[in-house]
């Protein structure tokens, strides 16, 4: 008796099948709704993602695994050419001294 009183107590009556399940149908409940709003923030990042890789590839600029590449707006051949000639006979003609003959 010096360590607590000898009384018996009857133990708690067993859990009833109510009380049991209350507690998995919340955690379930829970889990549920945290999954339909983690799905549908993968879904809305998955569409803003898709949308601005859309953008980007109207702008020419194409992104990958490998990285990011950027077109230029093609030049015709001839245009190329044209443009070049001009540049070296100004340059040529730019260059002639003035009080030179030419041969």
């Amino acid at each position: 008796m010096a360590w607590g009183s000898s009384s018996s107590s009857t133990p708690p009556p067993p859990a009833s099948t109510l009380s049991k399940i209350v507690p998995l149908a919340l955690v379930l409940i829970v889990l549920s709704v945290l999954g339909v709003v983690g799905f549908y923030v993968y879904s809305a990042i998955n569409d803003i993602a898709t949308g601005a890789n859309k953008h980007l590839e109207k702008k020419k600029i194409m992104c990958s695994k490998d990285g990011v590449k950027v077109s230029v707006k093609q030049v015709e051949d001839e245009k190329y050419v044209d443009r070049t000639q001009s540049v070296l006979v100004n340059a040529w003609n730019l260059s002639a001294v003035q009080g030179r003959k030419k041969a």
